[in-house]
């Protein structure tokens, strides 16, 4: 779990420094992905999307959880905004020590106000205990977190997320598993 924490934080922290560098009436956002629990080899986990949904400064809009992330070069647009940008296989349990950085994207002056992971329902979820490799369903494939992040214009906002491994893995039956995805912002 902890590595999961660790690689969600270092996703969003490389998120956060990639919004920060870029133009002058942009931010970079920059997201970093972590952790993993002690008893558990690997967890393997298809992930299709990371997005943050941005609001610019003056604007109200509302994230619907519907609403598909774009890959926008608009820094001003609002909507869901797409991090990770094709399907991604981690293993979380690598990712306890050693972050990995999601990606990162120009966005003007304004809040992200909620963060969104979503598992692949198409390819399989796989956990390795003791050298066995077990089939993981997941019933829930997404995770959230509501927050309110500024993006500031010539900063780079970080965005550390935790998968919470520990909360999330639980054994449901002898070799049978199933992943609740948590997700958690890593606090500063």
């Amino acid at each position: 779990m902890r590595k999961v924490l660790f690689v969600l934080k270092s996703v969003l922290f490389v998120l956060g420094i990639s919004l920060v560098g870029c133009g002058m009436d942009t931010g970079t956002v920059k997201v970093t992905l972590q952790d993993a629990p002690a008893n558990v080899e690997k967890l393997e986990v298809p992930i299709v999307e990371i997005a943050v949904h941005f609001v610019p400064k003056g604007s109200d809009k509302k994230a619907a959880d519907e609403d598909p992330a774009e890959a926008s070069n608009d820094p001003q647009k609002a909507g869901w905004r797409s991090i990770l940008l094709e399907e991604k296989t981690f293993d979380l349990i690598a990712l306890k020590d050693n972050p990995v950085d999601i990606g990162s994207l120009q966005l003007g002056e304004g809040k992200i106000t909620q963060i969104r992971l979503v598992i692949s329902q198409e390819k399989k979820t796989m956990v390795t205990i003791s050298g066995q490799q077990f089939e993981v369903s997941v019933p829930s494939n997404v995770a959230r977190i509501n927050k309110n992040i500024d993006v500031v214009i010539g900063q780079e906002t970080l965005i550390p997320l935790d998968f919470d491994v520990e909360t999330a893995l639980k054994e449901t039956g002898k070799d049978t598993y199933k992943l609740d995805p948590v997700l958690k912002l890593v606090e500063k």
